[in-house]
């Protein structure tokens, strides 16, 4: 016991009257009054090393149950499966493998695919750290885990921290990229970019904030036991701040294609089940909610280890859920190819007059677009290639057997066409030569 809490348990003992020779342990663990007093006195006493040394020691003589925690992040390691198929499906409905042997592979990616691959990139880190946080002893009453091992924590969370800043909104900016895809209206789009530029910037502010919050910046996970020089920001404003902007930034991101998508030309069904696909994004806004509580009640923790378990579990669920969320429009064009049925693919009749160039989410990447012909037959345009302009049409316009008359009112080829009707074969030169009249 350290020396400063010895003076503290003595004063306690004497003001209570009790002397070594009727000296209770079991009495005196259970007198909440004495125990929050010798607390109380140890607080302004000892220093942090020995609060947590003595805290422990009388939990282990009252012979209270020590907390445990798990070795590995349950919810990191579901997350992150959930994570990898959701971001495979997404990646897999951009890709269109031909039927005929040696066509070549059609792609559709674009800057809302990147980005969503950085921010997959990102959240690799994020599951694995969260498993090292929990090897560290996160889950455990601080008294109860090394020194050492605090220290460590601190710093991993720090660099997890940077992480969850620069991952959460580069998949917004996802979502926002993939708005640019599908809706082309010029007002829309717009303030698309102007939601990727505020964005950008609370990424930039709060990821600068976080690296210098602590001055040196080595405080930001030494400053636990109070003995290091510097100043540190006031952590936890910083942490409600973040949060409370993101949450609105969610909001805006998801409330965004809402009025758009009820205006458009699709029938009810359709309509609402892509509405309710976007809007799938609220879950991400009500878990940051409660992430947000938490951080209020983990600002004023004396037992950070145990209390930051939870805020651990809500931000995982929080950045993998988003990115299953940015990854619904894909997972359902995949699913719809593969069981068009299932999906609906009619665009119904609707008295509700189609907004130009917007009747409907048109192509294989636009989260309804189905490529309906008149027939109700799905039809794939094919992305053009860099080198399509090297190929020139050719049209048969051969007249032979033809009247004067009918031969003149056969079309000529324009320049782009050329006559095959009158060509032979040069088999050493490899190519088609016209034959010269007669």
């Amino acid at each position: 016991m350290p020396e400063c809490a010895q003076n503290c348990l003595l004063s306690a003992v004497a003001a209570a009257g009790i002397t070594s020779a009727n000296l209770d342990l079991a009495s005196s663990c259970s007198n909440t009054t004495a125990t929050a007093k010798i607390e109380a006195c140890s607080i302004q006493a000892c220093t942090i090393r020995e609060q947590l040394t003595a805290k422990n020691l009388t939990e282990t003589l009252c012979q209270r149950p020590v907390r445990d925690a798990p070795t590995i992040s349950v919810a990191s390691i579901v997350g992150g499966i959930c994570v990898l198929i959701a971001f495979t499906m997404r990646m897999l409905s951009k890709i269109r493998f031909p039927c005929d042997k040696g066509s070549r592979i059609d792609t559709d990616l674009w800057w809302d695919d990147f980005t969503i691959t950085v921010a997959f990139v990102l959240l690799i880190p994020i599951t694995i750290l969260s498993n090292v946080l929990t090897g560290l002893g996160i889950g455990k009453d601080v008294w109860t885990i090394p020194f050492e091992n605090i220290t460590q924590a601190l710093k991993v969370y720090y660099v997890d921290e940077l992480l969850y800043l620069t991952a959460l909104p580069t998949i917004k900016i996802a979502i926002l990229c993939t708005y640019l895809r599908i809706f082309p209206t010029r007002t829309f789009r717009v303030v698309v970019f102007v939601a990727i530029g505020f964005n950008v910037a609370y990424a930039i502010t709060f990821i600068i904030i976080t690296i210098f919050q602590c001055n040196p910046v080595s405080l930001a996970w030494t400053h636990w036991d109070e003995t290091h020089p510097g100043t540190c920001n006031n952590v936890n404003a910083q942490s409600w701040a973040s949060a409370i902007i993101n949450i609105v930034l969610d909001l805006v991101v998801v409330g965004l294609p809402m009025p758009v998508l009820w205006n458009m030309n699709l029938n009810t069904r359709k309509k609402l089940l892509v509405m309710l696909m976007f809007g799938v994004g609220f879950f991400v806004t009500i878990v940051s909610i409660l992430r947000l509580r938490l951080l209020v009640v983990f600002g004023d923790s004396k037992n950070l280890t145990y209390d930051y378990k939870q805020v651990g579990y809500w931000t995982v669920i929080e950045v993998d859920t988003a990115l299953c969320c940015a990854c619904m429009p894909g997972i359902r064009n995949l699913i719809r190819r593969a069981f068009p049925k299932l999906m609906g693919t009619s665009i119904g009749n609707s008295n509700r007059v189609a907004t130009p160039g917007l009747s409907g989410l048109s192509g294989h990447t636009a989260v309804g677009g189905s490529g309906i012909d008149k027939n109700g037959t799905g039809v794939y345009v094919r992305p053009r290639h860099d080198d399509d302009d090297h190929f020139i049409p050719l049209q048969n316009v051969s007249t032979e057997g033809l009247s004067t008359t009918d031969r003149d009112s056969v079309p000529k080829a324009d320049k782009h066409q050329r006559d095959i009707s009158r060509t032979t074969y040069s088999p050493d030169q490899g190519v088609w030569r016209p034959v010269s009249p007669a």
